[in-house]
């Protein structure tokens, strides 16, 4: 029988977003232990787990936010197949408005954090708490490619033992330029500072690889799903962002 997709409530979609998003690897192992409980899997390629981090700044009812989204790529088996998505660690929005109403109305863990991105050169900052925690910058160099690009799939949300599995579906698009992180050249620095999911790239090794740099994205996300109405709105197949 042909997939029936149910229609997706979106609640946020925004355009001309500022987005510089870093991808990488990590402990395989680490991140096979941390997510065998919540029946997910982390995607795994050349023996590592990958990484994303997501920087963004945009508009949403007229008011400018930037945010920070650390994930680790994972995916979920089901009977229908393999959903491949992303596991959302921690969020950080610019404004404490934004980061409450995720909190309270969409499950999703985010937290008031000051975010600065740039796109020319890509460059990224997190403060919390008036302590910086996140440096990351890039040479300006030629891309090694560029054209349209993203990901369309579900983002898997943290949950106790006793809750359903949560989502919401995520799509980011738009002309994206792609370039190899240089450790010689470029920078990635990360000082946990007793925040859990930065001690979780200390921990696992993460180790920045490609960098995408989108100065004019399309952002949208949906409601928060449970598991079974999520994967009704789910066109096979989802969500893939992997290191080209």
């Amino acid at each position: 029988m042909p997939h029936q997709r149910k229609q997706v409530k979106w609640v946020a979609q925004l355009s001309h977003v500022q987005e510089v998003s870093l991808l990488g690897t990590a402990d395989l192992d680490y991140w096979n232990d941390r997510l065998r409980g919540k029946s997910l899997t982390p995607t795994e390629r050349g023996g590592q787990a990958q990484m994303l981090l997501i920087a963004a700044a945009a508009r949403f009812c007229g008011l400018r936010f930037r945010e920070l989204s650390i994930s680790v790529l994972a995916h979920r088996q089901t009977e229908g197949g393999r959903i491949e998505g992303a596991y959302l660690l921690q969020a950080f929005n610019s404004r404490q408005l934004f980061a409450f109403c995720e909190r309270a109305f969409f499950a999703t863990p985010y937290a008031h954090g000051n975010v600065r991105v740039a796109t020319e050169p890509a460059a990224i900052e997190l403060a919390v708490g008036g302590h910086q925690v996140v440096t990351a910058s890039m040479e300006s160099r030629q891309p090694i490619r560029t054209g349209p690009d993203g990901f369309d799939g579900p983002v898997f949300l943290p949950r106790s033992a006793v809750e359903e599995p949560r989502m919401f579906l995520a799509r980011i698009g738009g002309h994206t330029s792609v370039y190899s992180f240089e450790a010689a050249e470029d920078v990635l620095a990360i000082d946990p500072n007793g925040n859990a999911a930065l001690q979780s790239l200390v921990d696992s090794h993460f180790t920045p690889r490609q960098w995408s740099i989108r100065p004019n994205a399309d952002h949208a996300k949906s409601k928060t799903y449970s598991w079974h109405e999520g994967i009704a709105c789910i066109k096979p197949p989802a969500g893939k962002i992997a290191e080209k």
